[in-house]
């Protein structure tokens, strides 16, 4: 329960620490440059659900031999649409929100976190293979990071800190899935 409440906190505190310390209007924009990576951040879900059998199917030699390739290749996809959504933001922008034109730097540097993404397969791996003490470590710590980054940066950037601790806590999560996978799978 700690751990989902955790997880949840992190997920949604970051638009009331905008709205409390900077205001609404900022968070108005900051919710729009949000919204379009969070819809392509939604792909991962159907990358999981199709992987899922072969994962829960496969003993750990199996995963281990090529979990690695197919972690390259959803990160070349992930480099592949970030490249494609920065190239296009602008002109998105423009014609479905015109009045928050300065939110498209912002989603650009938010989108940066798609390349994340391979993340998920550590992390589902692990799930398959009950790894509970490795998804522990890291269910409690990518939440405890996202929260200590928020409590440092907003202060000293503003929105531009929730911006920055986003982006960060998603690669600190593929960086310890990957470690937590190399220790557990």
């Amino acid at each position: 329960f700690v751990i989902y409440f955790l997880a949840r906190l992190s997920l949604y505190i970051d638009k009331i620490l905008i709205f409390h310390y900077i205001g609404s209007v900022q968070l108005a924009t900051y919710s729009i440059a949000q919204s379009m990576p969070d819809q392509m951040r939604r792909f991962k879900g159907i990358l999981e659900s199709l992987s899922s059998p072969k994962l829960s199917a496969s003993n750990m030699k199996d995963i281990r031999e090529s979990i690695y390739k197919k972690a390259f290749i959803i990160f070349i996809m992930s480099i592949i649409i970030t490249i494609l959504y920065i190239t296009i933001s602008p002109f998105i922008y423009k014609l479905l929100f015109p009045q928050y034109l300065d939110a498209v730097l912002m989603s650009q540097i938010l989108s940066i976190s798609l390349l994340s993404m391979p993340s998920f397969l550590f992390i589902q791996s692990l799930t398959l293979q009950s790894k509970k003490g490795g998804l522990y470590i890291i269910k409690t710590t990518v939440p405890i990071t996202r929260l200590f980054l928020y409590a440092i940066l907003l202060p000293l950037f503003g929105v531009w800190g929730i911006i920055i601790g986003t982006t960060t806590t998603y690669f600190v999560q593929l960086i310890l899935s990957i470690i937590v996978f190399e220790k557990n799978i």
